[in-house]
């Protein structure tokens, strides 16, 4: 969940996301602004469970708060969404050409609880009707990375489009992460599919 609250009198934006645990503290200091935003978490980061939906807390700030004044927090459209949909911090209208790529500044940066990425995915309508998608789908946001979110889309489709200031251009997901530990072995155990791939099932 994003939740804005306000750090003081003078920012009256709201520049981080409130957090209801205190097992384990955090600082996050904003790139853009120098907040500082402090967040705990649990054991397994920041879970609430409710409505059989794991809920976790994430810090957020704008990155320049003065220039965001217009642009609306990230936010799930329905109760059972899986994505927040994020606009664009762009000043002027943008043109995607057909076959063009573009980077598209949020205005935000965010500070996930370990354990966690954040997946920048495509917006199903813009895809299909438009042909707009983010072009390295999913794009991910690890939990160390302090900078600002910016997607990257690509114009699929056959007509230039143009995007504007706070249209929703992509949604965030957010997803636990297990990492690999690598086991070096003579060779691989054998399958019935074994090394087949790329279509080897057939249509």
């Amino acid at each position: 969940m994003l939740q804005a609250v306000s750090l003081s009198e003078n920012n009256q934006r709201g520049d981080a996301v409130s957090v209801y645990f205190h097992t384990s503290k955090s600082t996050f200091v904003c790139g853009g602004c120098g907040l500082k935003i402090w967040f705990s978490h649990v054991d397994l980061p920041g879970m609430i469970m409710g409505h059989d939906i794991q809920r976790v807390t994430v810090a957020f700030c704008w990155l320049n708060p003065e220039q965001c004044c217009d642009l609306k927090l990230p936010e799930y459209e329905t109760p059972q969404s899986a994505g927040m949909d994020i606009g664009a911090a762009i000043d002027q209208p943008v043109e995607i050409s057909p076959g063009g790529i573009v980077l598209i500044p949020s205005g935000f940066g965010v500070a996930l609880p370990p354990g966690f990425e954040l997946q920048v995915r495509p917006r199903s309508g813009l895809a299909i009707k438009h042909g707009i998608t983010v072009i390295n789908a999913p794009g991910t946001i690890d939990a160390d990375y302090r900078g600002e979110v910016k997607v990257g889309l690509i114009n699929l489709g056959p007509s230039p489009y143009v995007v504007h200031r706070g249209d929703r251009i992509a949604q965030l997901i957010l997803a636990p992460v297990c990492r690999m530990l690598l086991q070096p072995v003579e060779q691989l155990d054998d399958t019935r599919r074994g090394a087949g791939g790329f279509g080897h099932t057939g249509r």
